[in-house]
This record gives structure tokens, sequence and C-alpha cells, in this order.
């Protein structure tokens, strides 16, 4: 890096008055005259239309752009002096939840990305419709409400809400991000919020384990394009022969037969508790559990993923609103997760009303994996990977904790 770089870097996502985008970038100084010397000939070489700077005290401020890049930051750094981020109360309310020293820092403002999305869309599409009016004697085809009718697109009814902020720092026994999101709407989740429970209940030797709770989905994939039951039409067999017609027949009835238990199975799955564990013994094997909203829904799941396991690597049960689908490989040991000691280190400071919880006992997993030497002596350090997400009150919060020693 260069001399009067002083080891620390920003960078954002910015709109000029004219709808372009430019990334910027906050360059620490601690040598202001080499830093304009340096920043200068690197525009020379660039020219001030791609490469654009503004020097502040302790600071440089610097865009990369295709058209008016010195335009761009000084019109950047004329906001700045008006309001800097630090400055602005949301951001502050994120900075001071998260735990104080941050090496990395993240923030987003939604409906400010979401102004930016739509603003770049609007300029994309007038330029396609301008293309068009050129092309087609019969004028504009409106394009701005969404790409195609029927087709969706970024309208004023998908407005984006809230902030995100996300803060990563050296732990203890590794390295943690946390992340809250403000004001985001989010549904609350059906029923309690007892991932972490169901995850410490898993064995103890679990090399992979998780549960949360599904969200109403059905209606979203179980719809008519996953599965049907109408005939296949006859023309689509004229001019074959009759034993290939019966093959071919045969064949796409098959796959038609699948995609419509997909589409019952991702019906029946809404709203239901799910926990997997993945146990490494002479070989991987898992075992997924669902605890289904019904009995119906539980025969339905059951029933749904039996036709799609016919090679008999798995088995499915079900017993009252429960399913479990697992492995022939699956083998668990004695004791729980809940009382491994790496475990709890992995989810310390977890959020208390958790509806997302994983976990990765790295070293289990790649035991016997065929490492080289050197590879194994670059994960060695690893042990584990601990994720949880949930809601505090009505914002969304969430840990992923790497487990390093």
């Amino acid at each position: 890096m260069e001399p009067w770089f002083a080891d620390r870097i920003g960078a954002g996502l910015w709109l000029d008055g004219k709808n372009r985008p430019y990334g910027l970038m906050t360059l620490a100084v601690d040598d202001e005259a080499a830093a304009s010397t340096g920043l200068a000939e690197l525009q020379r070489k660039k020219g001030a239309k791609k490469f654009g700077f503004v020097l502040r005290k302790d600071y440089a401020l610097v865009t990369v752009g295709n058209e008016a890049a010195q335009d761009a930051v000084e019109a950047a750094a004329a906001e700045a002096d008006r309001e800097t981020l630090a400055a602005a109360g949301q951001f502050r309310r994120g900075l001071e939840w998260l735990p104080a020293r941050q090496t990395a820092l993240a923030w987003i403002d939604l409906g400010k990305l979401g102004a930016m999305v739509k603003a770049m869309m609007d300029t994309a599409l007038d330029g396609l419709e301008e293309d068009l009016d050129a092309e087609m004697p019969f004028g504009r085809v409106g394009l701005s409400g969404g790409l195609f009718p029927g087709m969706g697109g970024l309208t004023q009814d998908d407005d984006l809400k809230g902030q995100l902020i996300l803060g990563a720092r050296a732990a203890n026994n590794g390295v943690e991000i946390r992340f809250r999101g403000f004001d985001i709407p989010a549904p609350a989740p059906a029923g309690t919020t007892d991932a972490r429970s169901a995850v410490d209940a898993l064995p103890a030797d679990s090399a992979i384990a998780g549960s949360l709770r599904v969200g109403d989905i059905g209606e979203a994939l179980a719809n008519e394009m996953l599965g049907t039951t109408a005939p296949l039409p006859e023309e689509m067999f004229e001019g074959m022969p009759p034993a290939e017609a019966e093959e071919v027949r045969k064949q796409l009835q098959e796959s038609r037969d699948k995609m419509q238990a997909i589409a019952e199975a991702f019906a029946a799955v809404s709203g239901a508790k799910l926990t997997l564990s993945v146990t490494k013994h002479d070989d991987l094997g898992f075992l997924v559990a669902g605890e289904t909203t019904s009995a119906e829904n539980a025969t339905t799941l059951a029933r749904s993923l039996e036709m799609l396991g016919e090679d008999g690597d798995v088995t499915v049960t079900a017993s009252g609103n429960k399913v479990e689908l697992k492995s022939k490989g699956y083998a668990a040991g004695g004791g729980s997760l809940g009382g491994e000691a790496l475990y709890r280190q992995a989810l310390e400071g977890a959020p208390e009303q958790a509806n997302v919880v994983f976990y990765v006992d790295v070293q289990r997993l790649l035991a016997d994996a065929g490492l080289t030497s050197e590879e194994r002596a670059q994960v060695k350090p690893v042990k584990a990977i601990g994720l949880a997400a949930g809601l505090d009150g009505q914002d969304q919060v969430g840990l992923l904790r790497i487990v390093i020693e």
C-alpha cells in the first residue's frame, strides 16, 4: 500500500443527482501532502472522468467510475460536509447496540438501497424503451411498472424498509459476527421459538446440527406449475412407434408424479419445525425430523418423501404430526449437544428467542476427509461454527461465531 495510507478503509455505494451509481472509498491518511501527490498522479494516469478524489483532514474520499468521477466525488464530499453517517441517529442506534471495538462494520439503509435500485432500473428501462422506440413503429411499450406484464418487477408497492447493521470482531475464542435489522417488517414465527432447545437435544456426536421453524411457503411453492393431474396430450406421441411412445409416456408421468410430490411436500411442511443431525462414523448419515402442524400434513409429507426416495437409501416414518427422514449411514452416539463445551462456545451469546440455530463441528466433519497435510494444517485451528437468529422485540438479530483455537 501507499506509505501515506493509515491502515483503515471504508466503502459505500452512492447515487449522484443523475441516478448514476458510484462506489466510494474513504482511505485513512497520515501524510496529507504525500496522499495529495500520490492521488493526483493516479488521476493524471486514469483521467478525472474515471478517477476522482477529495482530501479532508485525516482521510481521502475516492471514487472510480465511467464518467464524471471527479464531479461525483466532489458532490459526495459536499453531502458528507452537511452530515456524515456518524452523525445520523439511525446509524448511531445500531452502533450503540454492537459491542465496542469492531474490526469490521457494515451498514445498509434498506429504504435508500431500494430507492437506488429503482432509480437504476428506471434509468436502464428508459434507455431500453428509447431503443425500442427507434426500432418499433408502434411506439413505446411502457416497461416501468415491471419488466413484462405478469412477471413482476420492482414497483412502488415493493418498498424496502429499515436498516441493517453488521459488526465483526475477534473474540476470546475466535471470530464473531453480530447483526441486527431495525424497523424491518417481519412476521412473527409460527409456534414457539425453541430452536436452541431442539438442537441442544440432538446427539453429541453430530457433525452438523440445526433447527428452524419453516414459514408459510406453501402458497409460493406448491402451485399448479409443480404438478398437475391432467392427462398427457396424445398429440405428443403422434408418429412414434407404440413401444417408444409408451416408454416416453411412462417417463413423463414419473417426472410429473415426482413434481407433484414436491409440491405436496412443500405445502405439508409449511409452518413445521425441522431439526437436522448429520453424524460421521464410517460414513456420513443424516436424520431430518419434522414436527408439522397436523397429522394430515405429516402423512402427506411422509408419502411425498417416500416417493422421492425410492432408491432405498433413506427410510421415512410418521407418527402423529411428526415425520422422520433417516439415511442408512446415520448412527447417533450417546449424550446430547447441550452438554458439549465446544457447542456451547460456538453459540455463546446467541439470541435467547432464536428461531434458527445451526452448528458445525468442523474437525469432526473433516476427519478422514482425505485432506493433505498442508490442508489439515490450514483448517486445524478452526474448531466449530455456530449461527443463531431470532427476534428481539420487533427487530431481527443474529450471531455467527467461528471458534478458533
